[in-house]
């Protein structure tokens, strides 16, 4: 592009100037004689040269302009990287006083060794060795006394006092007593050393000092020759005949600062805090972090405490540690557990692979609960990482009857060291563990633990275009779709009562194979769309919103892009489809995984989706697969990498995603789904849906009210309903009745439908919106969570919906009888059963009741007086609803 731009500039620089051309014009018109001037051939050549000019004027115009254009981006680049090398430069500044006082607390500690290696060899006799080691004193504690002197004088060590310098787990050297205290005591020294130097070297690799101005500050040369120092003394030992065993019983050698890669220390409890009776252990290598480990435990009221951990990040530079938290909770009254993606295994065993939720940014959300069979919580816990990949656990000790309880951190704060060295941040990684055992029911638990994750990642706006059925082409189109044919079933939708389309999987590519190999130009297939916009628009015409679906993070072999892209990628191999039909196989190409780290990668994602919104008036799109971007345990990327790890580059990506989109459009309509449902990722998306489970209403219905115990404001959408187009009008009003409290998301194909089924389909979406307000507003409370929920209902001060699953008694009343009454029978029995009225309600109340058949024939209407003081049995058939106004 920028070759051709300036060709065109150029070629305009070699045009004749604009006086000659008007010059030769002047003559010719004095020339024409002859014929009207009609017929005139000067004239019209003539005329020729004046369009001639105006074009080349309105090229030269438009190249002034472009390069006007791209000098002024060039110039704003320029200040955006001058800012960012400044902060840079601070942070490089920052580091090397860090590095220097590091040092001189590293020198001071071998002073120490070193005086009291000297005292022995002297009580010894050992004259010889003594006098080399007190020439290597005499050296450093001259530049121990010159590095104090140059950390006064330079302002980059000013913030750091070294006086008040942690150990870094040495323990200094004891003072001369009865017993010798070690046998190795220069050897100690010497490796301490030779450790410190090599634990330094990757330190400076990591936080980036990489001037050569400043090489003279490096910690690895400085320590190498005290290293160096040590060997002279050895030397000067050995040669004078010393025994080294003879200097004393042995002592365990001091822990290094900085574990090596190779020689991971074990695992222990360095240090244990008081929580809500709950003695929880940290466990990491042991003497490794325990200096730098602080918790604080706040109380907030009873069953209530948080706990936060602050690490410093600068002691983990060489080797990534083990952090984890470990606690015990007697197995007292604690039956199930529940977290985002247990789904229907709630059972608490013993440990391993399926008692441990990962939770990252894309994937799932930390907080695990401990209920009872009553669904009461027992301890519900979280964290407040919900951006890096931790791990949670609750699971059964045989030998104790306790369930262990843990949160492992340790790839957190890998990734966190991998941004240390590009951050403004400060370098301490500071979480905080939320404990709950307050007994009350687990929607509450789990939705405070929502709210309190919200206070600090406020949720996107919400549309009214968000809480409304859709029309979804996924199960019913796949990826083979014309433009004709979709507007066509796009009426039928709007005349059903849906108001948005999600045109999914197909619209960019002419290949029916599956597989992602195609994506990443995000170009219209004009096979299948030959005119997008005018699709669009005669959407809005049927008043239906548009949206598109995306693979954010996939690039496929066969795009534009892959070769514009090479070398951005995460894996180094192609992936390609293995749960797609035989016939299907092999046959899809192959895609990659872009790798957000990269300023062109965002800056291609963030331009694709606004070049959608611009060309064709779409209002918003499904962002699917962002789970894709895993970090791939690699070091730093070269080539203008700005971010080290890939959680820290995804959540960028994010959040400029939703500024440039709602930037053109502030109502744009942004779906996610199961699993990314962090509120980080809500931050960026305003419709919620559960993951995919077609034709099957239980996993549909486990995972709508899963998504409802966390989602708060963000209205969740139920996986797109379908159906055998022989199925019973029963099974069909199954799919409704069992997502009810999500906004229902439909994907058959609606004109081939039967006349029972768009009866059945016609009725609960006009049903659904009728009681919408309750449904998606309303206080909900689920029922029967461990045994993937037996029912359910939402409540409203003036409305109630309620709807049963299994063939069980739920409570009706608790306060004032709502005005306005909904009941859906999901069980499959033609009954629902109603628990005994709270003690202290006053008689029962009285109702006008409707009951309607899954197609929404009107079966009985009849007077009905709830809350009775006994069970309750009242009839409605399976796959039906009863709706209810209050007498007065």
């Amino acid at each position: 592009f920028f070759g051709s731009l300036f060709r065109a500039a150029g070629s305009a620089s070699r045009m004749p100037n604009h006086a000659e051309l008007y010059q030769e014009l002047d003559r010719d018109e004095g020339t024409s004689e002859g014929p009207p001037l009609a017929e005139n051939k000067d004239l019209r050549s003539l005329r020729e040269k004046h369009v001639r000019i105006a074009e080349r004027e309105a090229d030269v115009n438009k190249a002034e302009a472009v390069l006007a254009k791209r000098h002024a981006r060039t110039e704003a680049l320029e200040m955006e990287l001058e800012a960012r090398s400044k902060g840079v430069s601070e942070r490089e500044d920052q580091l090397v006083g860090r590095m220097n006082s590091l040092r001189l607390e590293t020198k001071r500690q071998v002073l120490s060794e070193l005086q009291t290696a000297a005292q022995h060899l002297l009580l010894d006799g050992q004259t010889q060795a003594h006098t080399a080691i007190e020439g290597v004193v005499s050296r450093v504690r001259s530049e121990i006394r010159a590095d104090e002197q140059g950390l006064e004088s330079r302002s980059v060590g000013a913030a750091i006092n070294p006086s008040k310098l942690e150990s870094h787990d040495y323990q200094a050297a004891p003072a001369l007593s009865n017993g010798h205290p070690s046998n190795n005591s220069a050897t100690s020294v010497c490796s301490l050393t030779r450790s410190v130097a090599s634990a330094d070297s990757a330190a400076e690799a990591r936080v980036g000092v990489r001037r050569q101005s400043r090489s003279a500050l490096s910690l690895t040369s400085l320590n190498r020759s005290v290293a160096g120092s040590m060997d002279a003394v050895l030397s000067a030992v050995m040669s004078s005949g010393s025994n080294l065993d003879s200097l004393g019983p042995s002592r365990t050698a001091l822990p290094h600062a900085h574990p090596a890669n190779t020689h991971r220390q074990s695992v222990i409890a360095v240090t244990e805090f008081q929580v809500l009776g709950y003695a929880v252990q940290v466990l990491t290598e042991e003497g490794y972090l325990k200096e730098c480990i602080e918790v604080s435990v706040r109380d907030l009221e009873p069953g209530l405490a948080e706990a936060e951990v602050s690490l410093d990040l600068l002691r983990c530079a060489d080797a990534v540690p083990t952090l984890k938290l470990l606690w015990n909770h007697p197995q007292v009254s604690t039956h199930y557990r529940w977290h985002p993606g247990c789904h229907l295994d709630r059972n608490i065993v013993e440990g391993g692979e399926r008692m441990r939720l990962v939770a990252t940014l894309a994937q799932n959300a930390p907080v695990v609960a401990l209920i009872s069979n009553a669904g009461v919580n027992q301890l519900t816990f979280a964290h407040s990482d919900i951006l890096n990949r931790t791990a949670l656990t609750a699971a059964v000790i045989e030998e104790t009857a306790c369930i262990e309880c843990s949160i492992d951190f340790s790839a957190a704060i890998a990734e966190q060291l991998q941004d240390l060295s590009l951050s403004d941040d400060q370098s301490r990684y500071v979480f905080t563990v939320r404990f709950d055992t307050q007994p009350w029911g687990v929607a509450d638990a789990v939705g405070a633990v929502g709210d309190w994750w919200r206070a600090a990642y406020p949720p996107m706006s919400v549309p009214e275009a968000a809480r409304v059925p859709l029309y979804s082409t996924w199960y019913s189109f796949h990826q083979i779709m014309r433009q004709e044919d979709m507007l066509a079933e796009l009426q039928a939708a709007k005349d059903m009562g849906m108001q948005v389309v999600i045109v999914d999987d197909g619209w960019q590519t002419d290949d029916n194979e599956r597989g992602y190999a195609h994506c990443g130009d995000w170009r219209v297939a004009v096979n299948k769309f030959p005119d997008m916009g005018a699709f669009v628009a005669a959407c809005h015409q049927l008043g239906l919103k548009v949206l598109l679906w995306v693979a954010v993070p996939f690039i496929g072999e066969f795009s534009k892009a892959y070769k514009k892209l090479e070398g951005c990628y995460l894996n180094d191999q192609l992936l390609t489809l293995t749960d797609v039909p035989q016939s299907m196989q092999g046959r899809q190409g192959g895609w990659c995984v872009m790798d957000p780290r990269l300023a062109c990668v965002r800056l291609h994602i963030v331009e694709t989706l606004t070049s959608l919104l611009d060309s064709y008036g779409v209002d918003g799109f499904k962002l699917d697969f962002i789970d894709a971007f895993q970090d791939p345990d690699l070091d730093l990327v070269d080539g203008g990498a700005q971010l080290g790890s890939v959680t820290s580059a995804l959540a960028l990506l994010l959040l400029d995603i939703r500024d440039a989109l709602v930037a053109k459009r502030p109502d744009v309509l942004v779906e996610f789904r199961q699993k990314y449902i962090s509120p980080a990722v809500l931050q960026v998306g305003n419709m919620l849906r559960a993951s995919d489970v077609p034709s099957n209403f239980d996993g549909n219905r486990i995972r709508t009210l899963d998504l409802r115990l966390l989602a708060g404001p963000t209205p969740v959408h139920s996986d797109p309903l379908m159906w055998h187009p022989q199925d019973t009008p029963e099974t069909v009003a199954f799919h409704f009745i069992h997502t009810l409290f999500s906004v229902p998301q439909v994907s058959v194909r609606l004109r081939e439908m039967s006349a029972t089924h768009t009866a059945v389909v016609r009725f609960f979406l006009a049903l659904w919106h009728r009681h919408r307000r309750v449904l998606t507003e309303g206080r909900f409370t689920p029922f029967g969570l461990p045994a993937g929920f037996t029912g359910a209902h939402t409540a409203l001060p003036d409305a109630r919906a309620m709807a049963w699953y299994q063939p069980v008694p739920l409570p009706f009343l608790s306060g004032p009888p709502p005005s306005s009454l909904l009941m859906a029978n999901g069980s499959p029995v033609p009954y629902i059963l109603l628990a005994p009225a709270p003690q202290g309600f006053e008689g029962p109340t009285a109702y006008t009741a409707h009951v309607y058949g899954p197609e929404g024939h009107l079966l009985v209407g009849y007077d009905l007086d709830l809350g009775q003081d006994s069970v309750q049995c009242v009839a409605i058939p399976s796959g039906g609803v009863l709706e209810a106004t209050l007498r007065q």
